[in-house]
């Protein structure tokens, strides 16, 4: 979602959803930015076959509200607030008809205003209340349980190997501080761990791709000289983001950045839909996928950062993760130079 781009919209829809007890869904996710703390109790994970009983969306500035060609209960009313009249037309990447209900308005001012009427109209129903209070608990438990398993996941993997990308993802929640800044082109997932503010999440925007991570990296930076930026990518995005002049840029202006790999060797997001969609292809039957997507031999990622000047680690043994990101990221806050952990994953694995 694009919701939290404007950082003055968290709190108003965090105050909104608390009133009505309305589960949130989108939080941190693959494209956006923070638009609701993952760790609130009203915040809900949505797969990619959300629950049918939901009798309405309200869907918050976001071009693609879900994944895939599934339409959560077509019965439902939808409900569409975007500041931008292109999502408010229809959905076209994933096929949602236009809206029952349209409303073009800056989310941080509309949030307000509907805020104060629902506020006005619960104070003259105390059943409303009670009625909002145990559907809070019921989220709450949903919540919790969402949670658990994803930590409980993670903790799992802990020593599989090759390295599993959500036990690093977990590590970096286990790390990360409401000072740090966290880049994600094509890489991060939240895992049940983390703390995150308004304005300290930026993932892949829709209309960018490979390559973003890293310049997006030194931008925040230049414009929060006093956090901590960690960029999350997968290899392909590090090669498209032309790494050398991404680290000279860093050491020649004093741009300390953590830029952590997730090396699947791979062009890791087109060999996972390939293998979704054509299971029983020739591709994936004859075990071609290597060559139509492969990134191999892989370069040692480590020695670009070396040669100007940073910290660079290539980590294979998961016992091995969370001890490299801590040591990276002192090399960044205290030694103010830039830093590479080159994590090396399964062929192709995106979990």
């Amino acid at each position: 979602g694009m919701l939290g781009r404007n950082p003055a919209a968290v709190n108003p829809l965090i105050r909104f959803a608390e009133l009505l007890a309305i589960p949130v869904s989108g939080a941190v996710g693959n494209f956006g930015y923070m638009n609701f703390p993952p760790d609130h109790p009203l915040s809900i994970l949505m797969s990619q076959s959300p629950p049918k009983d939901v009798d309405v969306f309200f869907i918050i500035e976001s071009p693609r509200p879900w994944f895939g060609k599934c339409i959560p209960n077509p019965d439902a009313k939808y409900i569409n607030l975007a500041i931008n009249p292109e999502y408010i037309e229809s959905h076209p990447l994933t096929g949602l008809c236009p809206s029952e209900v349209s409303i073009m308005a800056d989310p941080a001012k509309a949030l307000i205003q509907l805020f104060r009427r629902a506020a006005k109209l619960i104070s003259k129903n105390p059943p409303k209340k009670m009625e909002i209070n145990e559907r809070f608990e019921r989220i709450k438990e949903m919540h919790n349980i969402q949670v658990e398993n994803l930590r409980k996941e993670a903790l799992s993997l802990k020593n599989k190997k090759p390295i599993d990308r959500r036990w690093i993802n977990y590590c970096i929640g286990q790390i990360k501080t409401e000072k740090d800044i966290l880049i994600n082109n094509y890489g991060y997932r939240y895992q049940g761990s983390g703390i995150f503010t308004p304005g300290t999440y930026f993932a892949s925007p829709i209309f960018g791709c490979l390559g973003w991570g890293l310049g997006a990296a030194l931008g925040a930076k230049l414009a929060a000289p006093d956090y901590t930026v960690i960029a999350c990518m997968g290899d392909g995005s590090y090669l498209y983001g032309n790494p050398v002049a991404a680290h000279f840029t860093s050491k020649k202006y004093g741009l300390p950045v953590l830029v952590i790999i997730y090396n699947d060797q791979s062009w890791g997001a087109p060999c996972r839909l390939h293998s979704e969609e054509f299971r029983g292809g020739w591709a994936v039957k004859y075990d071609y996928m290597r060559i139509l997507y492969g990134l191999e031999p892989s370069p040692d990622f480590k020695l670009i950062c070396e040669s100007l000047g940073g910290y660079a680690e290539t980590v294979e043994d998961p016992s091995e993760v969370q001890p490299a990101l801590e040591r990276a990221l002192k090399v960044v806050k205290v030694e103010k130079r830039q830093a590479l952990l080159n994590f090396i994953l399964a062929f192709g694995e995106q979990n």
